[in-house]
């Protein structure tokens, strides 16, 4: 009986400890610092932002793969290779904190592949060059005074040292005026992918959320303002503002452009670069036309800045027809569906400068008058 009782209150304890650690980091995250400072011997990886919560403090991580089927490694808080984390010494005092460190929500190119990670447990991300991947990487809070820490062990290198080195990450407090916003954020994050030889897939989702969301209000309205008139001329126009993304077929509503998710295309290429994910996208296009029959749909399709104008024009005119067989097949009479091609003539706002974000295919609902 009192084994029992003994097993219950450890289990309890545990289970509070880890609902306690999900609330903290989920839901009572005090401030955020969304301009880090911190020094790194190499530029395949950037710290994006820091969390501070109640009890944990989160760093989110993003690299970038360097050759093609690559493996990247993240390793549990127990593991000899876990990410640890180092207080610098303090001034007036030989006390160094060494922390380990868990890792969550391990991405590949904004989809998720690993949730929370087990102490032991090692994952292993298998990347193309050029893929982004990322994870956040968690840590009990550190005493008041600690202002700066290292990150040392994780994946290694050929040589067999550390592959991401990171040291004198300054700890802020809610006060400091060196937090930093969103905006600030996302132009670390469009520097850091400009200094990358290649990469595949910036996380525009992320990119349309942070600062692009008034100049789309505003925008969005005149241009649906615009479709009451004549829905499919409007329709036919291209835009100069950076559309949201199409997450659900929830999000799709009248004389809205969306930029279809998942829906890129390699250099050159006409083929989707991720096929299974292209299609599921889609197929939100084609399950709302048949839920509503009177309803048709206008695709613009789009190349990179770079390369020849003419042949630009092609090459956007085949990638935007790649959509319009997917949703052929689904079943969708092509009357109900109107090609735009505009080659590189429009790229993004935000990657006017050339980015491969800009081979894309942009989609809207036309709605019949009502």
């Amino acid at each position: 009986m009192k084994l029992h009782i003994q097993l219950f209150v450890t289990l309890f304890f545990c289970c509070y400890q880890t609902c306690a650690w999900a609330t903290d980091r989920n839901h009572e995250i005090k401030y955020t610092d969304y301009l880090p400072r911190y020094q790194k011997t190499v530029s395949d990886f950037m710290i994006t932002k820091v969390e501070y919560g109640a009890r944990h403090t989160v760093v989110h991580f993003r690299c970038v793969a360097n050759a093609d089927k690559e493996t990247i490694r993240f390793f549990g808080s127990q593991h000899e290779r876990a990410w640890h984390i180092i207080s610098n010494q303090r001034a007036n005092s030989n006390e160094i904190f060494k922390r380990p460190a868990d890792i969550s929500n391990i991405r590949l190119n904004d989809n998720r592949i690993k949730g929370d990670l087990g102490s032991q447990e090692v994952a292993e991300c298998q990347a193309q060059r050029g893929d982004i991947i990322s994870c956040e990487i968690v840590f009990d809070n550190l005493p008041h005074y600690v202002r700066s820490i290292s990150l040392i062990g994780g994946e290694t290198d050929k040589t067999g040292a550390d592959r991401f080195p990171l040291k004198d990450l300054q700890i802020k407090t809610q006060s400091s005026p060196m937090l930093g916003d969103k905006t600030q954020m996302q132009t670390l994050i469009e520097g850091f992918y400009r200094q990358q030889k290649t990469v595949r897939y910036p996380s525009i989702l992320e990119v349309t959320t942070l600062q692009q969301d008034s100049i789309f209000s505003k925008e969005q309205k005149r241009h649906a303002a615009a479709a009451s008139d004549d829905a499919i001329t409007n329709a036919a126009r291209p835009i100069d503002y950076m559309p949201r993304i199409l997450q659900s077929v929830s999000d799709l509503n009248c004389h809205e452009r969306f930029i279809l998710q998942n829906v890129y295309f390699d250099d050159d290429k006409t083929e989707f670069s991720r096929r299974a994910q292209a299609i599921k996208t889609i197929t939100m296009i084609a399950e709302h036309l048949q839920r509503y029959p009177d309803a048709k749909v206008a695709l613009h399709g789009h190349t990179d800045i770079f390369g020849d104008q003419y042949n630009n024009l092609l090459l956007s005119e085949k990638r935007v027809m790649a959509v319009l067989r997917v949703l052929t097949e689904k079943g969708i009479d092509r009357k109900r569906i109107i090609i735009n091609f505009y080659g590189g003539t429009h790229p993004l706002p935000l990657y006017k400068d050339g980015g491969h974000m800009n081979r894309r295919v942009e989609a809207e609902i036309i709605c019949p008058k009502q």
